[in-house]
C-alpha cells in the first residue's frame, strides 16, 4: 500500500448519488469509525465496487485517505450482505432506520466508539428473530446509553419510591403518584409499564424472550422515540410509515 492508503471493514449506513455515476458513501467501520468516501463510478452496471458499496452491505473497504474531507474508493469488496435476509416491510423499514439512526450517532461522536458497531451489527442479525418495533426500542434505548443518556426504570425519578403509576419525560422515567404534582405525565397500563422497565434492563440475546401484544410493542415505542426525540433532539426520517398509527 502507499503511504496514504488504507482499509477498514465497516456497515454502509448512506449512498448518496453524485454526478451521473459516483456516490458518496457513508460507512461504519468495525471499530465504530465514521468514514466518508467519494466512489468514482460506482453506479454504473459495470462497477466491480457496486453491491459492496450499497446500504446494508458489510464490507472491506480500500481508500485512499484524505487529512480533510471524504476519502476516496480503491475498491470494496462484500463480506456480507444483510438487506437480503429482511422477511418482510416493516422489517425493512426499521432496518433503515437502525441505519439513520447509526449515522446521525456517529455524525454526533467525537471519538470512535466500538459499542456503536456492535449494537447496529447484532440488531442486524437478530432483526428477523423478534418484533421489529421492540427491536426498534431497544436499538434506541442503547443508543441513547451511550450518549450517557439512562432513563429511570426502578424507582420514582423525584423521591426513589417504588410504588410508581406514570411516565414522565421531562424527569426521565417513571413518576409515582405523590410526585405528578404540576409535570406533564403520561398514563399507561401495567403491561406497558413493565415493558418499559424490562427494555431498558434486556440485554439483545434475551429479547425475543419477552412476551406481550403488538398493541403493547407500538405504545412502548412510541414512549421509547419521545424519548430518543426529547434528549438527543434528533428525529427518525420516515417514522411515521412504520405501521404504528
Amino acid at each position: 500500500m502507499s503511504r496514504n492508503e488504507k482499509s477498514i471493514n465497516g456497515i454502509v449506513l448512506k449512498q448518496i448519488d453524485y454526478k451521473d455515476n459516483d456516490a458518496i458513501i457513508n460507512v461504519l467501520s468495525s471499530d465504530g469509525k465514521i468514514y466518508g468516501f467519494y466512489a468514482r463510478g460506482v453506479k454504473k452496471i459495470t462497477s466491480k465496487n457496486a453491491n459492496a458499496t450499497m446500504a446494508f452491505g458489510y464490507s472491506h473497504f480500500n481508500f485512499f485517505e484524505s487529512e480533510k474531507g471524504l476519502h476516496t474508493l480503491k475498491s470494496a469488496k462484500t463480506i456480507k450482505n444483510y438487506f437480503d435476509k429482511f422477511k418482510d416491510y416493516n422489517k425493512v423499514i426499521v432496518a433503515f432506520m437502525l441505519l439513520d439512526v447509526a449515522n446521525d450517532m456517529a455524525s454526533l461522536q467525537v471519538d470512535s466508539d466500538k459499542s456503536l458497531f456492535d449494537l447496529l451489527e447484532n440488531s442486524l442479525t437478530k432483526i428477523n428473530m423478534v418484533d421489529e418495533n421492540l427491536l426498534l426500542s431497544y436499538f434506541l434505548i442503547e443508543v441513547m446509553k451511550i450518549q450517557g443518556v439512562s432513563l429511570v426504570v426502578d424507582y420514582c425519578a423525584i423521591c426513589k419510591s417504588e410504588k410508581i403509576n406514570y411516565i414522565s419525560f421531562e424527569n426521565g422515567g417513571f413518576i409515582c403518584h405523590n410526585c405528578v404534582g404540576n409535570f406533564d405525565v403520561s398514563n399507561y397500563n401495567l403491561e406497558v409499564l413493565k415493558l418499559f422497565r424490562i427494555i431498558n434492563k434486556v440485554d439483545l440475546d434475551n429479547l425475543n424472550l419477552i412476551n406481550s401484544d403488538n398493541i403493547n410493542y407500538i405504545s412502548l415505542l412510541k414512549i421509547i422515540y419521545e424519548f430518543y426525540n426529547s434528549y438527543t433532539g434528533l428525529y427518525i426520517k420516515n417514522f411515521d410509515k412504520l405501521a404504528i398509527s
